[in-house]
């Protein structure tokens, strides 16, 4: 009988942390007063969608003000799910913290900033564990997008109504993976009315209700038909998300984040 109490008092605690590490996730993600805020002083339309099949995730994004005129963009996935995942998170948003300033002064390229974060991680994290990312500046005044990649989903340029649909090039070694990684800074043009959508490869890689994989064939086949039937274009996401969940089987098998900015 005691035994059994130590067991249920074990897991009740275990349970309580989980709750605990959820909660400080969450709180990694832009909440959604920034995101207004951001749209109304940079004038963006921004949606988002996270979900994951664990209590905890290995994907986070964020949106920063570099100046009046520029923002910078991440989106990051460790390797694996669960709890080691989740640490990792935290370990990637705490060496970011620490030397972000250097990058909204101009001290850093996003290739020089993925250079730093890989060279940290690859000291810390365990060997096989390993994050895909990317990071670059909008530059609202410019009308483009700079940016560089280590090995993550590439993201679709394209103008909602349309099917001119670009995706950019993520080429790249994750980060953890070689100390010495070297990254390239990219840039394409993002104009009014044009959209940027970045997404986990949940999108890609999750099954269909045949037990098929969506692949990326299947996942621009949906760009294109919400691309024509999203009105207004700032529902893109909404109309996307419907689509693709009247065709994936659940739960899914990996965790899902997927972010779009429209330019106004």
């Amino acid at each position: 009988m005691m035994e059994n109490l130590g067991i249920k008092k074990y897991y009740d605690r275990l349970s309580d942390d989980l709750k605990v590490a959820q909660i400080m996730q969450k709180a990694l993600l832009p909440p959604r007063s920034k995101i207004e805020a951001i749209s109304r002083s940079h004038k963006l339309s921004i949606a988002c969608q996270s979900e994951s099949p664990d209590e905890l995730a290995g994907d986070f994004w964020g949106l920063d003000i570099v100046d009046a005129d520029r923002l910078f963009f991440y989106m990051a996935d460790f390797a694996g799910d669960g709890l080691s995942a989740a640490l990792n998170t935290f370990r990637l948003h705490s060496l970011m913290s620490v030397y972000g300033h250097e990058l909204r002064d101009n001290i850093l390229s996003p290739a020089d900033y993925l250079e730093k974060l890989n060279l940290d991680l690859f000291a810390l994290l365990p060997t096989e564990q390993y994050a895909t990312m990317l990071c670059g500046i909008v530059d609202l005044r410019a009308d483009i997008f700079t940016f560089a990649a280590a090995a993550s989903p590439a993201p679709i340029k394209m103008t909602v109504g349309l099917q001119d649909m670009i995706a950019l090039d993520t080429s790249g070694v994750p980060l953890g993976m070689i100390e010495d990684a070297a990254y390239e800074v990219r840039e394409i043009a993002f104009k009014k009315n044009q959209m940027l959508f970045f997404y986990s490869d949940a999108l890609i890689e999750s099954l269909d209700m045949k037990g098929d994989m969506i692949g990326e064939d299947k996942f621009i086949d949906f760009c294109c038909e919400t691309s024509m039937a999203a009105r207004p274009p700032e529902k893109f996401l909404d109309h996307f998300m419907e689509k693709f969940n009247s065709h994936v089987a659940r739960p899914l098998k990996d965790d899902l984040t997927a972010v779009t900015l429209i330019r106004r």
